[in-house]
């Protein structure tokens, strides 16, 4: 199921078609995207194969290039308190947004767009938005749409064209 683009092998999606393999929607807010923390897993998982074929050492050297391919630099996920909120699903108490912080680890979207390689978000309805900001703060506080998962496996890789959020 390890996406082709351009012929080129990248990550995996969250959720493949099962008869096709192909990226698919999971829940209204799980676009069918590259999906870096799910990536991270499955490389963390054919790490473990012992000997890895030909074909797990191409996907695992893959997928760590798209993966250092897409870093975030210069952004920090900042989680504000602000006046409590009662959602349907949860309790919000805080507001995050991303600032500018040329000192903060690296970050990556949880989703990525296969063609552009631009990070991908949903909102609960399932309209696509570009930017992190366009969220509502129901969905900017009810799910993990950044993290580092991957930066363990990169820790001696250098960043390869890092993607603004």
């Amino acid at each position: 199921c390890q996406v082709r683009v351009g012929g080129r092998l990248t990550g995996w999606a969250q959720q493949h078609a099962h008869a096709t393999c192909l990226p698919i929607w999971g829940r209204s807010y799980e676009p069918p995207a590259l999906a870096t923390r799910e990536s991270a897993e499955i490389i963390e998982f054919l790490l473990e194969l012992k000997p890895p074929s030909r074909a797990v050492t191409q996907a695992i050297q893959a997928a760590l290039a798209w993966l250092a391919s897409v870093r975030i630099e210069g952004w920090r996920l900042v989680s504000r308190q602000a006046a409590p909120i009662v959602y349907k699903y949860q309790l919000g108490t805080t507001d995050p947004a991303l600032v500018k912080d040329p000192e903060s680890p690296p970050l990556w979207a949880r989703y990525y767009d296969p063609v552009t390689r631009k990070p991908v978000f949903a909102s609960r309805e399932g309209i696509l938005l570009g930017r992190y900001e366009d969220l509502s703060r129901e969905r900017r506080t009810g799910y993990e749409w950044f993290g580092s998962w991957p930066e363990a496996l990169l820790k001696d890789r250098t960043p390869v064209r890092p993607v603004r959020p």
